[in-house]
């Protein structure tokens, strides 16, 4: 949604595709996305493929609450959020 939003013109097949692989999440996607060993991929891992299709991104990975509302009041565009509650496994995308 963010990317059609930006008016990329990609769909989560080809995104699958140039997603960076790695053992690690904050450097590529971990497993298969094509089968049930596919597992995560952390923002950072992400920045060079958002940014190749959205023209921009910023990691806000640590900032504070205030220093995200501020970076939202900014730029007056969507965010896309990655969360995890209590240290929990489950990962959300909002």
């Amino acid at each position: 949604m963010m990317l059609r939003y930006a008016g990329a013109k990609v769909d989560k097949m080809q995104l699958a595709r140039e997603m960076p692989r790695s053992k690690y999440p904050n450097k590529g996607y971990i497993g298969n996305p094509w089968d049930r060993s596919n597992v995560t991929i952390f923002p950072p891992a992400l920045m060079g493929l958002v940014q190749k299709y959205a023209g921009n991104a910023i990691n806000m990975t640590g900032m504070s609450f205030d220093a995200i509302r501020y970076q939202v009041g900014l730029r007056q565009h969507p965010v896309v959020a990655w969360l995890t509650l209590h240290g929990c496994r489950g990962r959300h995308w909002l």
